[in-house]
């Protein structure tokens, strides 16, 4: 779209009056949780003296350590064991920042006077909800992130410029560009615990489930980002919980967030604006799911010149 050539990313993390969060090597584990529960992010950059980047911690990191953590218990926690647990938690919740591999994958960086175009194309092809805005004369110098999130706002704020999305339906796309019909990796709320909803994320480098009952049926979403809630050694009993229990102990159970496939793609994007969402689940009439569409597969819609939507 034209208008993502117009607009660099400096424009549109300017709108917003926030604050830049980060934390230092020295940090510990639990006070970064609380960050990112705090400002409902699942990553936050790791900075040296004024602001120099040199890391992020983010959910994948915190899971793979929190089924390190675990290991003792083989993902079978019974009552005898819950102490165990707990000192696993403490030990986690107390190990500082630069013990984790911090910078196990280059950071994705881009500059303030980069256009929106090129931030969403990083953004659609990485995988990564956000892309860190370093100074135009120091690439180390962090000055501001830019999120998936941050670009559903901007084109729910100027629909005007993409009119032609809206006749599109999402059975429509799915069929012809197979997003959204990928695999939609699910839990059963009632019979599997929430260690291993942190398995599956983390095996699966995916940052939510599909929460269903016994007999498939979508009740909720269980997101990387529930784990934020385990904020000190006792809370790590919880993971012993079924997903259910574990997201109504923490008070962090929702109804589900979905769409129809007649929903169309204008309406899909002020969905997941509205409720902060980074993804929304296909289900029919009788909540069987369908698919899933990320806030990703609405970044590759936006790349494609409306003209092609059809090739």
């Amino acid at each position: 779209m034209e208008v993502l050539k117009l607009v660099q990313v400096t424009d549109i993390v300017c709108q917003y009056n926030r604050r830049l969060v980060t934390c230092r090597p020295n940090d510990k584990i639990d006070r970064v949780l609380k960050l990112m529960k705090k400002s409902n992010i699942h990553a936050v950059a790791v900075t040296e003296g004024n602001f120099k980047l040199v890391g992020q911690v983010d959910m994948f990191l915190i899971l793979e350590n929190v089924l390190q953590a675990a290991s003792i218990l083989n993902h079978d926690i019974v009552q005898e064991n819950i102490e165990n647990l707990i000192t696993a938690g403490r030990v986690f919740s107390e190990m500082e920042v630069f013990r984790l591999p911090i910078s196990r994958a280059p950071l994705i960086k881009v500059k303030p006077k980069t256009d929106l175009l090129h931030a969403v194309a990083l953004l659609s092809t990485s995988g990564e909800c956000h892309l860190y805005i370093v100074d135009e004369e120091d690439d180390n110098k962090l000055v501001n992130i830019i999120s998936q999130r941050d670009i559903i706002a901007f084109i729910t704020r100027h629909t005007e410029h993409f009119k032609d999305i809206a006749c599109y339906k999402i059975n429509e796309l799915c069929s012809l560009h197979q997003v959204g019909l990928k695999n939609v990796h699910t839990i059963n709320g009632f019979q599997e615990s929430a260690l291993s909803a942190a398995s599956k994320l983390q095996q699966n480098q995916i940052t939510g489930l599909a929460v269903v009952d016994n007999e498939g049926k979508l009740i909720g979403n269980f997101s990387a980002t529930d784990f934020e809630a385990v904020t000190d050694a006792k809370s790590f009993a919880l993971f012993g919980l079924t997903v259910m229990d574990y997201l109504q102990t923490t008070k962090q159970y929702k109804e589900p967030l979905f769409i129809s496939p007649s929903c169309n793609l204008l309406e899909t994007i002020q969905k997941m604006h509205d409720f902060r969402v980074h993804r929304l689940y296909i289900a029919d009439d009788n909540m069987k799911l369908v698919g899933v569409v990320s806030a990703t597969d609405i970044l590759q819609y936006c790349l494609k010149p409306m003209n092609n939507m059809n090739e």
